[in-house]
């Protein structure tokens, strides 16, 4: 026999085995595996696509469930299980149906709408972690909106085999899921949130900002008419990240930048941006209203909308202060995604700011309009992510440019067509190469033959200048083209992009794909697999850092704008925004660096930053005056670890804004913790002698402290502050590769009274449990108002501590998770707890034994598993006929 052949036989018959091994277990309503926890369900046969004979149900009930049912497997095999459901669907199923899934990291609950996604045929709602044995289990409860039923019918729990790591994104539009109907605008995010999830996507770039107004609550700008034109009683953010979560799901917070407003009409709201700052109308309250070519704001919409103007340093703050409103309120938001991010056309904007800013201080580089223009995008960009890094590192931020670059990229192509970069101030490669996104998503919207341009000739261009970030392609279908069109051209596009070296790629959008039941082809086809996201190298383990601050007059403490400010090793100046705030991104780490800020009629400073770490954000403010005026505290020794209860010194000096030691200043100074955990000892307060003090202070509480240094006196200067991390003494070091902690699924409400759970993770920088080794966790909480009661102190098992506890308050309390015996990052949540109601709870318990799952082979044969159907005994002999082919050919050999 051929000793090739062989071997392939061997590994062909050890790759069925294997396959036949990795079994689905599937379990019916009624059947092994399945049991009816609490209330009284009713069984039913008449609605199709239904699994096997029947299925059961229950009418909804408000408040609390009354009524509830679980399907618990045996795992044989502890790992990653896809849970997939499936029920007949009908018009008076519930829209919110509650599943609760209990898996080995925690307990998730998220809400499915059976209205719709249940002809036949099993559904995909996410991928969890199981245990072996019989602890995990899906269950569905009754508490869905009022006047409807839950159908109970069968659960697939399926042995994960991964695709290769793949970006798969769906933009999900304003226009397509708010509503003023709140309930409704719920429902249409469940359904987009399902078909995503059964689809095999694993993101979403969920749009939350259109037209300055917004579709979560903001401190600054209007609700959406979208939505109603105000607060429709709930957070539409906030409940798409849980629901996303729940299902594997990242959510981009998709935030339209430069537009103002899209209509001839004037907004109804008379707090809307426009009327301070956009209005055609009013003259006087135009001065972010980008202007024509002969200087002229305009007057009505171009390319759809009002434009705010991109080289304005106060439009630049205002729309950083609107992205760190999202940052520091949903600390578990994916990403940020900019669309938008553009002039409507060549020509704009020849505003009088920008100018005057261009003859001037604005203009260091001596650019021309067209470059100038770019660059100022490309500034706000830079400067945004080393604000929202300095408090989120670990989010992306991310864009949406025009598919065309420029014309010299695309051998052969007309000059006709709108390329971002010379028409549109649009130079999204410039942004990859400065470091300030993490992601583009080119809108390559044209499919391969015919006219061009072609999606293929474009995609290579934007991997080829990607400069380490990553390309996920935005394809999309046509309205004038048959779904099955769509589809195989959606599917075409898919593998071209990956065969042309892009991270994934990106739909344009929701309506279409549901249009086209895109979702259902690709969860047979190019996203028959599940993928991970790809990991980020800069994100996950980075090696440089980030500087940025404030400039300011240190004669008065007012911002500066257009300061100029210049660092060693960097050869382009960096600009000081409407609100003083500067950046550098992509700092060598390990050495100190000289920063000089210059401002022309008020003078300059020079700063001498000392080394950062990797993945450091470090803020620097310079204040800016003649020297020989103290303007600044700088820490100029401090130890980057130390032990608990061990003495250590911090020196301290007071600064002209040269960086030169004021030898002949005595004033108070003190030491302090500005965040972390613990107590500060020993000397903490002094006064400076000739321009020096130095500290000898203990810290008692292992963690991650900041230390900040401030003058006590009535004339204040700029402090400093350092980060210095404190080691338990006498303790392990916390289990390798761990470097934070965060809750996993925390409910959002709970009613008082009621027993609930907490699940905390121990994390590595790739957000992958360590199930190694194990860390004492504490949980703290703030805002009570009634009595906490249940182990707060856990050691982590495997990488997780359930906490089980009660509370006997109402309102919002904060929880925080902290590692006791090390500097593991913290984590925070919070839950808010409901007044008890007066209806039956429904039982949680699980029954004492566990019965046994039914299983089904994938593709394979097995005559005594009731599970299997006739396509997998056809799938079955097909694979034993082949075997017994092979071996007759090698016996005829």
């Amino acid at each position: 026999m051929n000793v090739r052949l062989t071997v392939f036989i061997f590994a062909f018959i050890s790759a069925v085995s294997a396959a036949a091994s990795a079994q689905d277990i599937i379990i019916d309503n009624g059947g092994s595996g399945f049991s009816v926890v609490s209330g009284t369900w009713t069984a039913g046969n008449s609605s199709s696509g239904k699994y096997g004979a029947d299925y059961q149900y229950v009418a909804t009930t408000t408040g609390a469930a009354t009524a509830e049912v679980e399907w618990r497997p045996t795992i044989t095999t502890a790992g990653e299980y896809e849970v997939a459901i499936q029920y007949p669907e009908g018009s008076n199923r519930a829209t919110d149906a509650t599943f609760v899934i209990d898996h080995a990291n925690g307990t998730t609950t998220m809400n499915t709408n059976q209205t719709v996604n249940g002809a036949g045929a099993f559904r995909r709602i996410g991928i969890f972690s199981f245990s072996s044995g019989t602890s995990g289990r899906v269950a569905l409860k009754n508490d869905g909106i009022a006047g409807a039923v839950v159908i109970a019918d069968a659960v697939r729990f399926r042995p994960v085999t991964y695709a290769t790591d793949e970006y798969r994104g769906i933009w999900i539009s304003r226009f397509e899921w708010p509503s003023s109907n709140a309930q409704t605008a719920k429902n249409n995010i469940i359904t987009a949130f399902d078909n995503a999830a059964r689809g095999g996507f694993n993101s979403v770039v969920f749009q939350v900002r259109g037209q300055a107004d917004v579709l979560y609550p903001s401190p600054n700008e209007v609700w959406s008419t979208l939505i109603g034109g105000s607060n429709p009683g709930f957070d539409p953010l906030r409940y798409a990240l849980d629901e996303a979560h729940a299902r594997g799901l990242e959510l981009h917070a998709y935030f339209n930048t430069h537009v103002v407003w899209g209509s001839a009409s004037a907004p109804s709201n008379t707090n809307h941006l426009y009327y301070a700052h956009c209005n055609p109308g009013d003259s006087a309250k135009q001065d972010w209203l980008i202007a024509d070519s002969s200087g002229n704001p305009i007057s009505s919409p171009v390319d759809g909308y009002l434009w705010m103007i991109p080289g304005h340093p106060d439009v630049q703050a205002y729309l950083r202060t609107q992205v760190m409103h999202l940052v520091r309120t949903y600390s578990d938001l994916d990403g940020i995604h900019f669309d938008r991010i553009r002039t409507p056309s060549p020509g704009y904007s020849h505003d009088s700011t920008t100018t005057a800013r261009m003859s001037g201080d604005g203009n260091p580089g001596a650019l021309g309009f067209a470059d100038w223009t770019r660059d100022q995008i490309t500034r706000f960009l830079r400067d945004t992510y080393a604000e929202v890094h300095s408090v989120n590192p670990n989010l992306q931020l991310s864009a949406a440019p025009l598919g065309l670059y420029t014309q010299s990229h695309y051998p052969g192509y007309p000059a006709g067509f709108q390329y971002s970069f010379d028409q549109c101030y649009q130079d999204a490669q410039g942004w990859l190469a400065n470091r300030a996104l993490d992601w583009i998503a080119p809108q390559v919207y044209w499919a391969d033959g015919g006219n061009k341009p072609d999606f293929s000739d474009l995609v290579p261009d934007w991997v080829a200048n990607a400069n380490g970030r990553h390309i996920h392609a935005g394809f999309t279908g046509s309205s004038s083209s048959s779904a099955s069109t769509n589809v195989s051209r959606a599917e075409n596009e898919i593998s071209a992009a990956r065969s042309l070296g892009a991270q994934g790629t990106n739909y344009w959008s929701y309506g279409q794909a549901q249009t086209d039941d895109l979702f259902t082809a690709l969860d047979t086809t190019r996203y028959a697999l599940p993928a991970k996201v790809p990991t980020k190298s800069w994100l996950d383990s980075p090696t440089t850092g980030i500087i940025y601050g404030y400039v300011t007059d240190a004669s008065n403490g007012g911002m500066i704008v257009d300061a100029q400010i210049t660092r060693t090793g960097d050869t382009s100046a960096s600009l000081s925004s409407g609100d003083g705030l500067y950046s550098f991104l992509d700092v060598a780490v390990g050495a100190s660096t000289t920063i000089t800020a210059t401002k022309s009629g008020i003078g300059s400073a020079m700063v001498v930053v000392p080394a950062l770490t990797a993945g450091e954000v470090r803020r620097v403010d310079i204040p800016i005056s003649a020297p020989g005026s103290a303007t600044r505290l700088s820490i100029t020794t401090i130890p980057s670890s130390v032990n608990t209860g061990e003495t250590f010194s911090v020196t301290v000096e007071v600064q002209d804004s040269t960086g030169a030691v004021i030898s002949s200043d005595n004033r108070p100074v003190q030491l302090a913790i500005q965040s972390g955990s613990g107590a500060l000892t020993g000397t903490t307060t002094g006064t400076t002698s000739s321009g020096a003090f130095t500290f000898s202070a203990a810290l008692d509480t292992a963690g991650q402290v900041t230390l900040r240094v401030t003058d006590t006196s009535g004339t204040p200067l700029v402090f400093d502050e350092r980060a210095i991390t404190v080691n338990q003494t006498g303790t392990p070091p916390p289990p390798s590769g761990a470097v934070k902690i965060e809750f996993f699924g925390p409910p959002a409400s709970v009613e008082s009274g009621r027993e609930f759970q907490l699940t905390v993770h121990v994390l590595d920088a790739n957000s992958q449990i360590v199930s190694t080794g194990s860390s004492e966790i504490t949980i703290s909480a703030s805002g009570l108002t009634g009595t906490l009661t249940g182990a707060t102190t856990l050691t982590s098992n495997a990488g997780v501590a359930r906490f089980t506890l009660t509370y006997g308050g109402t309102g919002a309390v904060t929880f925080t998770a902290s590692e006791t015996t090390s500097a593991l990052t913290s984590a925070t949540a919070s839950v808010t707890f409901t007044a008890a109601s007066t209806g039956g709870a429904g039982g949680t318990t699980p029954p004492a034994t566990a019965p046994v799952a039914q299983r089904r082979s994938r593709g394979g044969f097995c005559a005594t598993n009731p599970a299997n159907t006739p396509e997998d005994t056809i799938q079955g002999l097909a694979t034993i006929a082949f075997v017994i082919a092979i071996l007759r050919i090698l016996r005829g050999r």
